[in-house]
């Protein structure tokens, strides 16, 4: 069953409502798992959305404008992650603690990585930017179907991530972390519906639809 539209945006939007509630008091780590939240459930997750809805229309200017939404949530997306990684990076710098030492800090390092490597797969992909063109022809459905399956997995990552983050000593809140929790996987659930309940196109794992052209 799909989800409706209204349910996906206020579970992706409760998450940095919810995070910027218990750790957003002006300081920088408050910022950090405010934006990272923002940057990577929500935003992220937006577009994730309006490229679903993309693939299901036919080439044309509703299904092109439908992907340039996409690319510019992602890029917002990348964003507020890039200032959110910058604030807990400068945080622990000038507080003199060390970098990347729990479980949290080092998955997330690598998220982060894919995070800057799978909109570059996007662009080259999208054949309105014309990038795509420089590649064989036999690449391209390559290419886009990295793109995607990427794309999904850096998503349903950093739902991971950010979960072992609420749990990580110090920033633990009880009860609290419990309800932020529930509410990011309740999100990555949705995101996942998005997939599996995708109309005319077919589930998660259906790796034809992935091979048709983007506009």
């Amino acid at each position: 069953m799909r989800l409706p539209h209204w349910s996906v945006h206020a579970l992706l939007a409760s998450v940095p409502l919810f995070v910027s509630y218990l750790y957003f008091n002006g300081e920088l780590f408050g910022y950090h798992a405010t934006l990272m939240s923002l940057g990577y459930v929500m935003l992220m997750g937006e577009g994730v959305w309006l490229a679903s809805r993309a693939t299901v229309k036919p080439n044309g200017e509703d299904r092109l404008l439908l992907l340039k939404l996409h690319g510019l949530f992602q890029a917002a997306a990348l964003v507020c992650i890039s200032i959110g990684v910058y604030c807990i990076y400068h945080n622990k710098s000038i507080h003199s603690k060390p970098h990347f030492q729990t479980v949290h800090s080092k998955a997330g390092l690598v998220v982060l990585l894919f995070s800057t490597a799978v909109p570059a797969l996007g662009a080259l992909g999208f054949k309105y930017l014309g990038l795509i063109h420089c590649l064989p022809e036999s690449t391209h459905a390559v290419v886009k179907t990295l793109h995607r399956r990427s794309g999904a997995l850096t998503y349903f990552a950093s739902i991971f991530v950010a979960m072992l983050g609420m749990n990580t000593f110090g920033i633990y809140q009880g009860m609290s972390t419990y309800v932020a929790m529930f509410l990011a996987s309740l999100a990555g659930g949705a995101v996942f519906n998005i997939y599996y309940a995708k109309p005319q196109v077919g589930g998660f794992f259906n790796t034809a639809p992935l091979l048709s052209s983007i506009e």
